[in-house]
């Protein structure tokens, strides 16, 4: 079976409702309920900030992801900001990011980046890098 990333439009209902399933999912498991709700996606979406797919193969839909494109001065960069799949597909996340590669080939960009769980870089076979955050008191 052969999984394709399909983008999906958010004033699209039945799709939709499918982006969220597992986006939700994503947000619930990876903790980034802090700093993402469902209706931050969809309105980042409609103001064409994001962009939304569902990952499918003939079995229908088994995942979906929101990206984002970052232009820096010598190189562009796809974010993954959210991906979340069936957790009875081991290799969903894979495929996901396997088909974001042309993705990011189509737009230009030359790094996929994002966060995960713990042992995302280890199994995807890259470097482990650590981010900080700092709070910052209102003035």
């Amino acid at each position: 079976m052969t999984a394709k990333l399909v983008r999906v439009d958010p004033l699209f209902p039945p799709l939709w409702s499918k982006v969220c399933e597992y986006l939700d999912m994503a947000l619930e498991v990876g903790g980034g309920k802090r700093d993402w709700g469902l209706d931050d996606i969809f309105y980042s979406a409609i103001r064409n900030q994001i962009d939304t797919w569902v990952l499918l193969d003939d079995d229908g839909i088994f995942g979906a992801c929101a990206t984002s494109l970052t232009i820096y001065p010598r190189r562009r960069v796809l974010d993954v900001l959210l991906l979340g799949t069936d957790p009875h597909r081991e290799d969903g996340w894979r495929l996901c990011l396997e088909q974001l590669s042309d993705v990011a080939r189509s737009v230009g960009a030359t790094m996929i980046t994002g966060t995960g769980r713990p042992g995302w870089a280890r199994k995807l076979g890259c470097k482990e890098r650590r981010t900080f955050e700092l709070e910052v008191s209102p003035s």
